[in-house]
């Protein structure tokens, strides 16, 4: 357990960071709709269907690229919201503590998810949110493979779920909604088996190690990836510094 002025975390693991916000909101008595943004990865709003929470998509901003504030504050601020899923869009870093705490003010029930999954895995966490997940899977800044671990305030309700999987099962789901994507059309969710939560995974000290080495390696390449982007591309079509953290420590130093 992680002792900080205000809050104490639990760290915990998964497979992968979706078996952990599906464990969250399994746990929650109450199934009361979720806001998301429009722009979030598509296997997010498939674990709350599976999971039977509803949820509402928020539009971005076009200032920032983030989940409208305004928006979000109107929607919380007309009817009691579950929680709310804020996720950095590219990987930048800041992270709107003010915002979350006005959310906590006008319902202090509502669940604030900090969704840094494309940011550099960090290991010390002070937040206004409740949970703050990361995640080592597929084309994440580090990728093993595998896994995905959380900060979870310890007053949030959390338990483990044990589901049957069927990699077949997930390979379908993932084909399905990249084809009703690429033909913009409505994604029905049948349930199956594809959300792994059994997975034996390292003990965390030996994670940790795994997560510490992939990160020096990772932003190696990645500094070089973006010093090519930053010489061939145009000016006009290059986002602030402080997006390109998912590509190099480096830059995200110096934001």
């Amino acid at each position: 357990m992680i002792d900080l002025p205000s809050k104490k975390y639990n760290v915990v693991q998964a497979p992968r960071a979706s078996a952990i916000l599906y464990h969250l909101l399994v746990s929650q008595p109450q199934k009361q709709t979720w806001l998301l943004p429009a722009n979030i990865c598509p296997i997010v709003p498939i674990t709350f269907l599976k999971a039977g929470v509803p949820f509402e998509l928020v539009d971005i901003s076009a200032t920032n690229l983030h989940i409208d504030l305004e928006q979000a504050e109107a929607l919380a601020k007309s009817r009691k919201v579950g929680g709310l899923l804020y996720t950095h869009t590219y990987g930048d870093a800041s992270t709107p503590d003010d915002f979350f705490r006005s959310l906590k003010s006008i319902n202090p029930e509502l669940i604030i998810v900090d969704d840094r999954c494309l940011c550099v895995p960090e290991f010390e966490v002070s937040s206004a949110a409740d949970v703050v997940l990361y995640s080592t899977g597929y084309a994440k800044i580090v990728e093993l493979g595998f896994g995905g671990y959380a900060f979870i305030d310890d007053r949030v309700q959390y338990q483990t779920s044990h589901l049957p999987f069927d990699s077949a099962h997930h390979d379908e789901l993932e084909y399905e909604y990249k084809q009703v994507l690429s033909r913009r059309e409505y994604f029905v969710y049948r349930d199956s088996d594809w959300l792994e939560t059994d997975l034996q995974l390292p003990p965390w000290h030996d994670y940790r190690l795994q997560i510490e080495s992939g990160i020096k390696s990772s932003m190696s390449q990645r500094a070089l990836l973006n010093k090519i982007y930053v010489e061939l591309l145009p000016v006009e079509m290059q986002l602030p510094r402080r997006y390109q953290s998912w590509r190099s420590q480096e830059q995200r130093q110096s934001s």
